[in-house]
């Protein structure tokens, strides 16, 4: 029930305004294999293309929509199959605003990670994109969990941290090869 909690937690719900049920049944599903894995990260950073001059740059007219990529997480389940300059049409058959953000029931939007944290880790999905002035879907594993290619670690629970911060000094074990100087 500790994992459970997790899922309830503000860091470990990113997709915001997710109802307990879905919550309850995407960490039902997590644990069939007997491992948590969280919600999948597909390692792709966007900008919105609200802009009428950003969308002609990159080939988008005035009927379409789309979110701009401006960055990939190296290793991410994106790498090398979507990269800057791309721009996200749709994820999973779901269209993608120009500010970024996803219909997730009528009338109201939320960011285009909803479609994507729908998934379980190791899911296949499917991202139409537009690149150099022509559309296709790209399809991938997300083989990874949110937050995992942080350097800085999510929230842990029940797992004594390895630094120890007394009167605003930070101490932290010694990495190998700095015991020596010079």
């Amino acid at each position: 029930m500790k994992i459970l909690a997790q899922y309830l937690r503000p860091p470990y719900c990113p997709a915001r305004k997710i109802h307990a049920f879905f919550l309850i049944g995407f960490f039902l599903a997590d644990m069939r294999d007997g491992r948590y894995d969280g919600f999948p990260d597909d390692g792709v950073h966007v900008q919105a293309m609200e802009n009428e001059s950003l969308k002609a740059m990159y080939g988008l007219d005035r009927n379409h929509s789309g979110a701009l990529v401006t960055a990939v997480i190296p290793g991410s389940p994106a790498d090398g199959n979507i990269f800057p300059g791309d721009v996200i049409l749709s994820i999973d058959g779901h269209a993608v605003a120009d500010d970024g953000t996803v219909e997730f029931r009528p009338k109201e939007r939320t960011s285009a990670d909803y479609y994507i944290q729908q998934h379980q880790v190791g899911e296949t999905i499917a991202i139409k994109i537009l690149r150099k002035g022509r559309e296709e879907t790209v399809r991938f594993a997300l083989f990874k969990a949110w937050g995992s290619g942080s350097l800085v670690k999510n929230t842990q629970y029940d797992t004594r941290p390895s630094y120890f911060v007394y009167g605003g000094l930070v101490f932290c074990p010694q990495p190998a090869g700095f015991d020596h100087p010079g």
